[in-house]
């Protein structure tokens, strides 16, 4: 019975680690988007005769005054792209991008950034509920 309660704290631990990475991708889009150098809007997607949430999409924009912004969020995604059910990272030239998605259940979840250079960068995060 020990080893049961064991085995049960563990696996539920497991899970929480991809969920806290996504989390820190979630607090610093969340944190950046009251920063007026920054550009954030939020859309939610209902359904029309249920009014459930099917779709939310977040987005941040940042051109220039935060040193250290882009960065950081380089930082967090490629952290992140271990725990991804499926990642990419693209370098074409002056253009960069990483986008990573995740699928649990009926959920899908992809967080998407490009940047041009350490001063400017976008983050597109989709929740997509089936």
């Amino acid at each position: 019975m020990k080893h049961h309660s064991i085995a049960f704290v563990l696996l539920t631990l497991l899970m929480a680690l991809p969920a806290k990475a996504q989390k820190a991708i979630d607090d610093a889009v969340t944190n950046y988007s009251t920063v007026g150098e920054f550009r954030f809007t939020s859309t939610v997607d209902r359904d029309p005769v249920t009014h459930q949430v099917k779709r939310t999409v977040r987005e941040l924009s940042h051109e220039s005054g935060i040193p250290g912004a882009c960065s950081k969020m380089q930082k967090l995604f490629r952290n992140e792209m271990k725990n991804a059910t499926k990642a990419t990272e693209v370098n074409e030239g002056k253009e960069h991008s990483i986008l990573l998605t995740y699928q649990d259940g009926n959920i899908t979840r992809i967080y998407s950034l490009k940047w041009t250079n350490n001063d400017t960068f976008k983050v597109v995060i989709i929740n997509n509920k089936k």
